[in-house]
């Protein structure tokens, strides 16, 4: 496995994904090479010129150099092939990781309880907050969620239930710089995570019924506490981010 940062903790891929993405890059450097470097002693001579010479040049190509050039020609297109059923093989690998990190984001029971705060203006939602046994389990609004995300203040004091949904809050965020990294790295495209998380970060960029209110609360708290990675990431799928919420000062 490879570790690296994602919003002040650390992250595990692969290290075979990790290192195949720089092998393919080599690849495809050393086939450009052997197109242009291995075929240049036969055709330096023969395709520089007018195109009637450089027919007759190859009529009168003497039978080695005819087996060279089917040498080259042959290498080639193995190199070729060999190198597009890696790229194949490559992206198995990818879709494989990404459903792998997706199912565990969807099945992480804090991140379930975010989605039903977002989608929903008003849900009993049970956030582990110790109460009586006789006590119902208490509503979450949109209000509720728009009050616990607001910044620290000497003169703010959070109740449990605030605090609970900080804490939700933080896990989903944590995820969202987790897949900013992957790209980041090169590891996965931004198109192949679109599909699964589309829903919710269109609706944190403002293109759902979320109140407003809510919203800029909560790219405060994103810019406030060191997510600029997930950001970053709603920002590639929904362009428009920045100029509809802009950027806050951080304080980290």
């Amino acid at each position: 496995m490879v570790s690296g940062p994602a919003c002040g903790g650390r992250i595990d891929v692969p290290a075979g994904l990790a290192v195949d993405r720089h092998v393919e890059r080599v690849a495809e450097l050393l086939w450009l090479g052997l197109v242009l470097g291995c075929s240049r002693p036969i055709f330096h001579g023969t395709f520089g010129r007018s195109p009637q010479i450089r027919i007759f040049s190859i009529c009168m190509m003497k039978s080695t150099e005819v087996i060279e050039l089917v040498k080259i020609v042959g290498g080639v297109v193995a190199f070729s092939l060999g190198l597009w059923q890696y790229r194949v093989a490559q992206s198995w690998k990818r879709m494989e990781f990404i459903a792998a990190e997706i199912a565990k984001f969807r099945a992480d029971p804090m991140v379930k309880k975010v989605f039903l705060m977002l989608d929903w203006r008003a849900r009993r939602i049970d956030l582990g907050v110790a109460k009586a046994p006789d006590e119902a389990i208490p509503v979450v609004t949109y209000e509720l969620v728009t009050c616990a995300l607001v910044l620290h203040s000497e003169d703010k004091t959070f109740t449990p239930i605030e605090a609970a949904i900080r804490d939700h809050f933080d896990v989903f965020l944590d995820y969202l710089c987790h897949f900013e990294a992957f790209i980041s790295a090169g590891l996965v495209r931004s198109q192949e995570l679109r599909p699964y998380l589309e829903y919710w970060t269109n609706a944190v960029a403002g293109g759902d019924n979320i109140p407003r209110e809510l919203l800029v609360q909560f790219w405060q708290f994103v810019d406030s506490y060191g997510y600029a990675s997930a950001r970053r990431l709603v920002s590639r799928l929904h362009p428009s981010l920045s100029s509809d919420f802009p950027e806050a000062a951080g304080d980290s």
